[in-house]
């Protein structure tokens, strides 16, 4: 295994990074749902977790084959994607079942059903990804050939802002959709206020879920959540859908650019799609582990360290599994490719981890890409854990290695986003357009040269993070 690990390190990796756990990411990152589903997937994923900080590491040369592998096939059949999203959504919705699964039933489970229910997540969570896995690797490629098919004579300050305005998606997203709500309770009558709550834990009963966040929402958190919220305005659809079009004619699009630009914006509200199921998922799956966590005695971030597959009665009983669990935490990497998952910790982790994290030069200028225009100056907070997330200030500048719907509460005190990871159809880039904050993405390295306290300026039309002052 140990020479294994030395081949995996000296391979080109993509890495995104994220603050989650063992038990909704390993399974949830799927291969055998996406090659079921499209007949191809990834050689290797390498899922390293070290206290609650997740980097997943994908193969560049899988981010390169199966991109090309997509286009192949939309070369021979131009519905090819629609008709993927449609089988994926398909798939979906045979979980639909374990994804509604009830608390009362939960308790009703014995023992051994209970243990058989969460093992169920394993495919469930799979399916959630499944086909819709194939949006990394075309994502970067499409926004990597947009940028590069602008003209030439544009200035890098108007690259950046055509590139803007023709990734931004034409429908909205679900957080939107969320804020678009609370934003009505928040002025609604006493009486129409009922209806709305109700309206509300229909659509959003799971919006909350993070590897922190077992209990269920109740209609005070959701009137704290509309209180809270000072504006909301709805992105106008037509007018970004009129303002495309006119930038793809003024500066010449054809039919070849045009269909990149639409495949973008077509993947981009896929990804919503389905980070909706996938959060829908971990809702079920925090509920799941906190019953087996209070009928055996095991906290309920230790079962966070184990995957489905590994749950046993007799196990959890006899302290074996919280063994294994607590040699996590400290660091683990699970090696996942079809049909296998080796996890490893120990001695052997910590050689891999440190050979995939090379010394950062000390760099005054950053570059990333413009995922939304703007500058900002303020005081740089890096967030790797839900605990940093806690800690941003009003006017904060937000570093993280990408973002997740647990950051939005942060990301609306921030005056500016970076990442080290993401592309236009990031959640970074999609948030930060609606919340009207400059955002860089894509940086690779912001994290490990930035640091907390750091005065910097976000240029997010020049795709620049500038050093000002090191405190």
């Amino acid at each position: 295994m140990q020479q294994e690990l030395e081949n995996l390190t000296k391979q080109p990796w993509y890495r995104q990074a994220f603050t989650w756990r063992p038990f909704m990411v390993v399974d949830g990152c799927s291969i055998e749902g996406m090659q079921k589903g499209l007949g191809f997937t990834y050689k290797t994923l390498a899922i390293s977790f070290k206290q609650d900080y997740c980097e997943l590491n994908y193969l560049i040369e899988d981010l390169e084959r199966i991109p090309k592998t997509v286009l192949a096939n939309l070369e021979k059949d131009k519905n090819y994607l629609v008709k993927k999203k449609e089988q994926y959504e398909g798939e979906v919705s045979k979980i639909k079942d374990i994804i509604k699964t009830s608390d009362s039933k939960l308790t009703e489970f014995n023992d051994p059903e209970l243990i058989a229910f969460a093992q169920s997540l394993s495919g469930a969570m799979d399916t959630t990804i499944g086909t819709a896995h194939l949006i990394e690797g075309l994502s970067l490629t499409l926004e990597n050939e947009l940028r590069n098919i602008l003209p030439k004579t544009l200035e890098k300050k108007e690259s950046n802002k055509s590139f803007s305005v023709l990734s931004t998606p034409t429908k909205q997203s679900f957080l939107s959709e969320r804020d678009e709500l609370l934003w009505e309770i928040k002025h609604a009558s006493p009486e129409r206020k009922e209806k709305l709550f109700k309206e509300f834990f229909e659509k959003f009963y799971w919006i909350n879920a993070n590897i922190a966040e077992s209990t269920k929402i109740t209609q005070k958190a959701i009137a704290q959540m509309a209180d809270e919220l000072n504006t909301f305005k709805k992105p106008d659809f037509l007018e970004i859908q009129k303002q495309k079009k006119e930038l793809a004619q003024k500066v010449g699009f054809k039919d070849k650019e045009n269909k990149i630009v639409s495949l973008i914006d077509f993947l981009t509200n896929w990804q919503d799609e389905r980070k909706k199921n996938y959060l829908k998922m971990v809702y079920i799956t925090c509920r799941a582990i906190l019953e087996i966590s209070k009928r055996f005695g095991i906290e309920e971030r230790l079962l966070q360290y184990l995957l489905p597959i590994e749950l046993n009665v007799n196990l959890l009983k006899d302290g074996t599994l919280l063994k294994t669990a607590n040699e996590r935490i400290n660091g683990v990497v699970f090696i996942k490719k079809f049909g296998s998952v080796k996890a490893i910790s120990g001695k052997e982790f910590n050689e891999f981890y440190e050979a995939m994290h090379k010394q950062t030069e000390n760099i005054e200028t950053i570059s990333g890409m413009a995922a939304s225009l703007g500058t900002a100056t303020g005081p740089v907070k890096i967030c790797t854990t839900l605990e940093s997330i806690k800690e941003v200030n009003e006017g904060d500048v937000l570093v993280a290695s990408m973002t997740r719907p647990e950051y939005v509460i942060a990301m609306k005190k921030a005056v500016a986003i970076v990442t080290d990871e993401g592309g236009v159809t990031c959640h970074a880039a999609i948030i930060s357009r609606e919340l009207g904050l400059p955002c860089i993405v894509g940086t690779k390295n912001a994290t490990r040269i930035l640091k907390d306290g750091w005065i910097v300026q976000v240029k997010a039309n020049h795709g620049q993070v500038i050093v000002i002052e090191k405190q």
